[in-house]
């Protein structure tokens, strides 16, 4: 059997892709997950895309058109699918295609990149890496936070994360560009609750449940979820919150305090040492 012309295996792939889509769109994301597979699969069979980067043959436009709409899905899938682990692989491999299309030159923009690009700074930012957030920043550019929702949005909760406005991150949950943002968004909302959560137990001995509930932004089920992990007391009848965490940290500084004269002594006798080694 004689091998098929690259339009035909486009052909074959692009039909294969819009089943993928209608199931997509019908939510029954179990088998697009299955049907990705198979989708990333025949992209290999594209010698125009990476890592073979022959785009001398006819159909190499269709063919990264299509790898970069195919591997678009595959990160938005991955968020349904609350997958971080497969967003990151999908996000990888999408990335170099972003770079392969943009040297063609001649592929329209996508619309999906900025999006996407932005649940990337999303989950950079939940995963605490800080140090790439920026990195990824500065390849995009200031024009790309000034002039796109999508990416200016992460910036506005990171610079709340570095400035210890977790109140204002959590009211800006409710400004989400995009509903894909819900699932690095809630995983950032229960990590904010337990920075409050924290500074709230440290500052005071006792607390009103209705003020607490109003200071972590936080619903009923949420907060009795924070007291029996954290070890809160209850009082009057549970209308009062109590902290013994703070005790616990109030012993710790406690302490600590005494341990710094003995640290003193301790580098006192350390000198001495160097000094009599130098004179010896």
């Amino acid at each position: 059997m004689a091998p098929t012309t690259p339009n035909k295996n486009v052909q074959i792939l692009a039909s294969s892709f819009d089943a993928f889509k209608s199931s997509f769109q019908s939510l029954k994301y179990d088998a697009c997950s299955r049907m990705m597979s198979d989708l990333k699969f025949g992209l290999t069979g594209f010698t125009s895309l990476p890592p073979f980067c022959d785009t001398s043959i006819p159909s190499a436009a269709q063919e990264h058109m299509l790898a970069r709409d195919i591997l678009e899905h595959a990160v938005l899938l991955s968020v349904h699918l609350r997958d971080s682990e497969g967003f990151a692989r999908s996000f990888t491999q999408l990335a170099v295609h972003y770079e392969a299309c943009a040297a063609l030159g001649s592929l329209p923009p996508s619309q999906k990149e900025l999006p996407i690009l932005g649940l990337n700074l999303l989950r950079l930012l939940v995963e605490n890496r800080t140090a790439e957030f920026h990195a990824e920043l500065e390849l995009l550019g200031s024009d790309a936070v000034n002039s796109s929702v999508y990416i200016r949005y992460p910036v506005e909760i990171e610079q709340c994360l570095m400035e210890g406005s977790y109140a204002k991150v959590l009211a800006l949950r409710q400004e989400a560009p995009s509903p894909e943002c819900a699932y690095f968004l809630e995983a950032l909302g229960n990590t904010v609750r337990e920075e409050l959560a924290s500074c709230v137990e440290t500052a005071y001995r006792s607390m009103p449940r209705a003020d607490v509930l109003n200071m972590i932004a936080c619903k009923p089920n949420e907060l009795e979820e924070l007291v029996q992990t954290r070890g809160w007391g209850v009082a009057d009848n549970g209308s009062m919150l109590t902290f013994p965490r703070r005790e616990a940290n109030a012993d710790m500084q406690t302490s600590s305090a005494e341990k710094e004269p003995q640290l003193e002594v301790i580098s006192q006798v350390l000198a001495y040492a160097r000094e009599l080694e130098r004179i010896v």
